[in-house]
């Protein structure tokens, strides 16, 4: 450890973990804290999606972006809890999606994967505020990057291609400025990088439902 932080030539300590290897977690925890003590905050932003249609798809395959999108997030989660617990301060910050608000064809298991995160980190909201632990979920919509590319086929293999509508977004950068803020202010969610399509799935969503499932039938979710 003390390598990783002297060829890096500052404070910082890398710690390469597999969030698929979940019985290895919380051993990489206390890897993680060895160098700088206690973890103040928690940023979980690991993720993998998807690009097939159900009734062509795995179940490895939900099962894989599952346990990397939520369930690998949340027991690192679980493990540095009752340390921000004891000590009284602590912040959780989770990358969901656009697609934990509602579903998509081709996303089956990603939109899956962060609904889950959407309600476990909601009810975690209530339950960490008495212990004066914040949690903030950042909601995305299309962002520049290549997770479209490593998206999972129905077999596991990559997609291979980003798709237009990534390929056309902003990049990270863009919005890191705003994120940074809601992160500071102790914001519970916020969203990001809405184009027209997202915003207006985002207000059928919440007023007219059955609109909303209609629109994305003839959606173009690429």
């Amino acid at each position: 450890m003390e390598d990783s932080v002297a060829s890096l030539g500052c404070d910082v300590a890398v710690v390469p973990l597999d969030l698929e290897q979940i019985d290895s977690l919380p051993a990489k925890v206390k890897e993680a804290q060895a160098p700088f003590g206690p973890i103040d905050i928690f940023i979980s932003n690991a993720g993998i999606s998807q690009r097939s249609y159900l009734h062509e798809t795995r179940y490895s395959v939900i099962e894989r972006i599952l346990t990397i999108n939520f369930c690998g997030g949340a027991a690192l989660t679980i493990e540095l809890l009752p340390g921000m617990y004891e000590r009284g301060s602590g912040h959780i910050v989770v990358i969901s999606s656009i697609m934990g608000k509602f579903g998509t064809p081709l996303r089956t298991g990603y939109c899956a994967s962060k609904h889950a995160v959407q309600g476990f980190y909601e009810s975690l909201a209530a339950e960490a505020a008495p212990h004066g632990v914040f949690v903030t979920v950042l909601v995305p919509g299309w962002i520049r990057t290549d997770i479209s590319k490593y998206a999972l086929e129905g077999d596991g293999s990559p997609h291979g291609v980003v798709d237009p509508g990534q390929a056309g977004a902003k990049g990270p950068d863009a919005y890191m400025p705003g994120m940074l803020r809601a992160i500071e202010r102790r914001r519970y969610e916020a969203y990001f990088a809405l184009n027209w399509k997202t915003r207006l799935a985002r207000f059928l969503n919440r007023f007219f439902p059955s609109a909303l499932r209609a629109f994305i039938r003839r959606l173009n979710v690429t």
